[in-house]
């Protein structure tokens, strides 16, 4: 195998920062990072989402009276939800022929999402996710796949999900002149993003020159360095997994990427079921996929707050569902999918940064 597929780390790292790359922070800053990106986060979702709430008693009185059998059950189907994003890393890592443990997957999924939070979004969890897959055992090709593909294969399936979500409102006449031009332009989008990667990978050493001219345009307008060699590389490197990918088989990493999006629908509908209004799965997938769409293209709002909760409890109340339902099932899913997984991922972070910490002289090839 190609030993070559990710830049190998510094041999010595100094103590005092946590590097990652492109990314170093400093250790003792990162717990007073954590709680400023924590406030900023909290924020957000109180200035976006407390106007969407029409009426503060109801919604109270629906969250007391929610079933609890239902909510056990949407706790579960987030279980599910988990198991499937670290099987989906598993799954990357097995493609390299190494055994890789699901929990220990699970675990650095939600820890490298919540460093996400703090610092550098996507990049910083795919930054962190390389490197702790890495001193857990795992060569650079697995730690690479595991690091790149996973965020690819999510996307692909949550803008599948959201088409077929529009064809739905289309087809039901629930929206208004706005929101199709808005749809049409955003799935236009898609479409036009899935028919460049398909020719990037077709012609990749042109799409590299390509990359690299308009890099250098940013850069030269940004008035900043450019390290054409090391970008070259590193988009080298890229095309490289996406063809050991392809060559070795998808099909395990794309499964875990539906489990994953399974659980979360399978969420959402239980959570209909505990507030007494059951939905369809074609009503709740509707209102659950252009919605989490739309926070995964927001890069620089932490976890899509504001979007995803607003944009939910409005598809949900278009397609019937009572405004203080719709509110509740929002903040509950929010509650299950984010919040809880992304404070959890906090509390792993100290573990995985002394992990980082050992020798990278010890680490496989």
């Amino acid at each position: 195998m190609n030993k070559s597929l990710q830049p190998q780390p510094e041999q010595e790292e100094k103590k005092e920062n946590l590097d990652l790359g492109f990314i170093k922070i400093s250790k003792s800053s990162l717990p007073v990072i954590e709680k400023i990106v924590l406030i900023v986060i909290l924020a957000l979702a109180v200035y976006f989402f407390l106007p969407k709430i029409s009426s503060l008693e109801e919604t109270v009185h629906i969250f007391t009276s929610m079933k609890g059998w239902a909510l056990i059950l949407a706790i579960g189907a987030q279980v599910l939800r988990a198991y499937g994003n670290g099987l989906t890393i598993q799954e990357c890592v097995k493609i390299t022929k190494q055994d890789f443990s699901i929990m220990r997957a699970i675990l650095i999924f939600m820890a490298s999402y919540s460093f996400g939070l703090v610092g550098g979004g996507m990049f910083g969890s795919a930054a962190t996710t390389y490197r702790w897959i890495r001193v857990s055992g795992s060569n650079a090709e697995g730690a690479s796949l595991a690091a790149s593909i996973p965020a690819f294969f999510l996307s692909f399936v949550l803008s599948a999900v959201s088409v077929l979500g529009l064809v739905f409102l289309f087809l039901s006449n629930n929206l208004s002149t706005l929101q199709i031009i808005s749809y049409v332009l955003i799935s236009l989008f898609l479409a036009a993003v899935g028919i460049l990667l398909i020719v990037a990978m077709r012609h990749q050493e042109k799409s590299i020159e390509i990359s690299i001219t308009v890099l250098r345009a940013v850069f030269k307008f940004l008035k900043k360095s450019f390290d054409e060699e090391k970008v070259s590389k590193e988009l080298r490197n890229m095309f490289y997994a996406w063809n050991f990918l392809v060559q070795e088989g998808w099909k395990g990493p794309m499964i875990g990427s539906l489990v994953s999006t399974l659980g979360d629908v399978l969420t959402i509908f239980f959570l209909f079921l505990a507030c007494g209004s059951p939905q369809s799965l074609l009503v709740v997938t509707t209102g659950y996929g252009l919605p989490n769409l739309f926070g995964r293209m927001a890069f620089m709002i932490p976890g899509g707050v504001g979007i995803i909760e607003s944009t939910m409890v409005a598809l949900y109340t278009s397609l019937g569902v009572e405004n203080s339902v719709a509110t509740v099932i929002t903040l509950t899913y929010r509650l299950l999918s984010f919040w809880a997984p992304a404070l959890s991922g906090f509390f792993l972070l100290p573990y995985f940064n002394r992990l980082s910490s050992k020798s990278h002289e010890e680490l496989p090839n």
